[in-house]
């Protein structure tokens, strides 16, 4: 299971991940690419708060429809 889910050139944290993100971040010694996931689900997050809800009901969407890929 991926830990983070992708589409129109943006990328979310899976919430089925088993392996969370948020706790290694907080806790634990993340790699680089936990890392950069990390800053690329900041920038995707910052995205959603300037987004329309039209906009922001899709990406909710998308997320969970490929979340389990």
């Amino acid at each position: 299971m991926k830990s983070f889910v992708r589409f129109d050139g943006m990328c979310w944290p899976n919430p089925l991940d088993p392996n969370e993100i948020e706790w290694k971040l907080r806790h634990g010694e993340p790699t680089r690419e936990e890392l950069l996931q990390a800053a690329s689900f900041l920038g995707a997050y910052k995205q959603l708060l300037r987004d329309s809800q039209k906009v922001v009901i899709y990406k909710i969407k998308k997320i969970k429809e490929h979340q389990c890929d």
